[in-house]
Parts: C-alpha cells; structure tokens; sequence
C-alpha cells in the first residue's frame, strides 16, 4: 500500500503540479497541494475532466478542489498571470512616435499586473511576499517608485476599475497626439551620456499625470532645454568618458590599463557587454569583469571576441586631443567629471559605500580612529587611494549589479580572501537589504556621497588625474620621437 502511494506521488510530481513537502517524509501523512510549474493555462485544461488527471496510471487518487489547499488563491493568482500575460503581449506589439506615452502605457501595465499578481493573501491572512524585500523596482524605468509587496489592503476595486479605464484610454489615444520631439530627446540624451537624466525626466512627468487623460505629448520640452544644453556642453570634449578607455581589472597591484588597437583591444564582456581588453579575457587566470563579475574562465571556448569600435575611436580621440583633455580637466568644475561607470551615465550624485570602501585596500577613504569604523565616525579622503575609486564609485541610481561573493550578505562578513576588488555592495545598489531592513542601527555599512566628504572637488580632480597624464603620455609616445622634447612635454 505505501508503495502504491509512492507511485502515486511521484505521478503527481512527474506531472509538475504537485510536489510534496519532504523527500523522506512518511507517504502517508504527506499533503499533496497545488503548484503551478507547468503552463495554468495547460492545468485548467487538464482539469476538467478529473479522470485524465493521471492518465497513464492506475488507481487514479482525485481530489476535489476543496479538498486542496490553498486552491482558490492560486487559481486567482495563476489565472490573473494568463490575462495579464495576453495584455502584456498585446502592449508589447504597439508602437508609437511619442516614447514618453508609451513608456506611461508600459508602465500602467506593469502596475496593473502588480496588483493583479499580488492582491491575494495566504490562510493566516499575511501577504504572500517572495523574499526579505518590502518593494519591487520597475523594469520599465528604474526612476519609478517602487511598488509595495506587503499594503495592498488599500487597494479597492474602484481603484483596479480606474486604472483599467487609463490603460485602454492611453490605448485608444496612443497614436492621437501632435508631432512631437521626446523620442529624438530621449536618443540624444543617451548618446551624450545623460541617460540617467532624461530617464528621470520621463519618470517624474510619467508618475505626475496619474490616471489623467491626455492627448498631447507631455514631456516638457522647453524647460528640459537647459538640461539638453548642458549634455551638449559637457560632452564636447567627452572628459567624463575619460574611465570608459580604461581596462579596470586588477594586475599585478595597480589597474590594468589604458586600451590600445594591439593586445589591449576593449573587448565586450559575453555577460554584460562592457569593455575588458583582449588580453585579460584571453589570459583567464582567476580573472573577473570588473563590472558584472563573471569569470573570464568560464567564456566558452569557441566564443570570439568583440572588439567595441565605439571605445577606439574615444581613444584616438583622447590622444589627437591630449593638451585640450589637460586643459579642461584643470579649469573645469568638479561636478562635471562624475561618471557612472554601471549605468554609463554622467552624474552628480555619486556616491560610495564607506563599509566596503574602508576595507580595500588602498581605500580611498580614511577615519581618525583606530579599530572598527563607527557611524558616527568622520570621514576624509586618502589621496594615495583615489586612483581606483571610479571603479567602486556609483551614481544614487544604479540597478542591482553585483553577483556572487562580491558582496557582504550581512555585517559580519568583512573581507573576502581572493577578491580584488569590492565594487560597492548589496546595501549601495538594492537599497532595501537585509541589514536595511532588520538590524540597521547595528550595522556599521553607510551609504555617502562623495559630496559630503571634505575636499570633495580636490579628491574628483586627483582620481582623474591619473588618467588623464596617461593618455598624455600614450599620445607623446606615439606622435613625438625627438627624445628632447618628449622631456619638454
């Protein structure tokens, strides 16, 4: 008889709508439930007719769906993934000339399939949250406000009915508007690198219409003006992208390297795209992307790099352009060399996470007291450490990069033996994490920006320093053969 039952679960199992709740447990007392690993839509199919269930066995065990729990909030939620599913398809398969009115109608999606997936409550009455985070970021802009797991009571019907009439308003009216000029905005904000500001543009107009009706484009585009003249500036003589020439991985003590159009071509990383030189990825020696962290050892053995065009002309750039380079770097302001190595953004808001930063080493940062660093402890800049720190800095609004053992899961993990490079932490980019949320007044971790730490605009000149008299002295190399004034220079 238990080995009856065995097959029996095992039947249930091998058709991925059950599963038991211990391998060993005793046959007889385990409770078969409810799972959708398979399609719902397949399952809803499948049920119908009870004897088909299991339909290459004998003995066939039915239940009814009362007798399986917790039934009804599952076929809820499951059934709420199937419509919103179609709906997502539908709005995935519409295209318009206004970007920002598109970006709105993905966003009321996205909103509406939070609700629908998450409005439903186990037996005890407590949310059904997926882990130890209270919130959810959007996949559509990152600048959106987050979306609460866990007071969803608020919600009531008239409010899902409302959100439902925008979203087939802005359907209906996606293509209606005049002729307007946000997507050629929001392309030329990107390829002057200020993706980061018109991303938060978009955000902040989007979040202000609500369930508003419009028809027109509603991106402001005059007073967004001053923002566009100031990418064109700034980016005249590219000085922010001066860290995006550089191979960031860590050799023999000190970075790798400027890239060049011989062994240290910039070659894009197979995980994230970013640029590591062909001779690191060639050499695979206990070697990570300096930015997403995946070993070069594990790159397949048939895979060819690509070389990114794109990084060799900044170079040539850079070097044909050296003593205007030195020029601006010394009278330009200190706010306009930040640059977001992660979102590959100019930014302002910078910022570092001191707990990870007063274990590299050298640190970029330093403290008067001696022994564990305390929050309320000042912090000052460690000049001989600043050469590196654009590696470890990130702007306020960066995703959530970081994999693996790059990152402390909790206070109690310091320095990882084997690691070079510590590039921010969990607690920079998810902003909601575990120390965050359960012990935060124990946790020594502290989110600054560089801003407020003293001398701040000394410290951005001094890190890019470094870089800058290296494609100095790559350009003379090249271009000045007369020994005599290679010394002048």
């Amino acid at each position: 008889m238990r080995q009856e039952r065995r097959k029996q679960i095992e039947a249930f199992r091998d058709k991925s709508m059950y599963s038991e709740v211990a391998p060993d447990a005793d046959p007889e007392e385990i409770e078969l439930k409810i799972y959708f690993h398979c399609d719902f839509s397949l399952f809803a199919n499948l049920a119908c007719c009870s004897s088909c269930i299991l339909d290459h066995h004998g003995d066939h065990l039915v239940n009814t769906r009362e007798e399986l729990e917790p039934i009804m909030d599952v076929f809820k939620q499951s059934a709420s993934k199937v419509a919103v599913g179609f709906l997502a398809n539908q709005i995935n398969q519409m295209k318009s000339s206004c970007k920002i009115k598109m970006m709105r109608l993905h966003r009321t999606t996205e909103i509406l399939s939070h609700f629908a997936n998450n409005y439903f409550r186990s037996q005890a009455g407590k949310p059904q949250v997926p882990d130890i985070h209270i919130s959810r970021r959007s996949t559509v802009n990152k600048f959106f406000k987050l979306l609460p797991w866990d007071n969803l009571d608020g919600i009531t019907r008239g409010d899902v009915d409302e959100i439902i009439g925008s979203l087939e308003y802005q359907m209906s009216n996606l293509n209606s508007s005049e002729e307007c000029h946000c997507s050629e905005i929001w392309d030329g904000m990107q390829l002057s690198f200020y993706g980061n500001q018109i991303e938060k543009e978009f955000a902040r107009v989007i979040e202000g219409l609500n369930n508003q009706k419009v028809v027109k484009c509603p991106f402001p585009e005059l007073e967004f003006q001053k923002t566009r003249e100031e990418a064109i500036q700034t980016t005249k003589l590219k000085l922010p992208l001066i860290y995006t020439v550089f191979c960031w991985n860590y050799k023999d003590g000190k970075f790798c390297g400027m890239f060049d159009n011989l062994n240290h071509k910039p070659c894009r990383c197979p995980n994230c795209q970013k640029p590591s030189c062909l001779q690191c990825l060639s050499t695979k020696s206990t070697k990570r992307c300096p930015f997403c962290g995946a070993k070069y050892d594990s790159t397949p053995a048939n895979y060819e790099p690509e070389i990114s065009n794109e990084t060799l002309d900044l170079v040539n750039f850079y070097k044909n352009n050296f003593l205007e380079l030195i020029m601006e770097w010394w009278h330009c302001d200190a706010s306009k060399l930040g640059f977001c190595l992660q979102c590959n953004s100019y930014s302002t808001e910078l910022e570092i996470c001191v707990f990870c930063e007063l274990d590299q080493k050298p640190s970029a940062l330093r403290t008067n007291t001696i022994g564990p660093y305390h929050r309320s402890d000042p912090l000052f800049y460690n000049f001989r450490g600043l050469k590196t720190l654009p590696i470890r800095w990130q702007c306020a609004d960066c995703n959530k990069q970081l994999i693996e053992n790059w990152v402390h899961k909790s206070c109690e993990d310091s320095v990882l033996n084997g690691v070079s490079w510590k590039r921010g932490c969990a607690h920079l980019n998810s902003r909601l994490s575990y120390c965050e949320l359960i012990r935060e007044e124990g946790c020594p971790f502290k989110v600054i920006g560089l801003k407020d730490i003293q001398k701040y605009e000394t410290a951005m000149k001094v890190s890019m320093i470094g870089l800058v008299y290296e494609i100095a002295k790559v350009a003379i190399k090249e271009r000045v053969f007369c020994e005599f004034e290679k010394c002048n220079f």
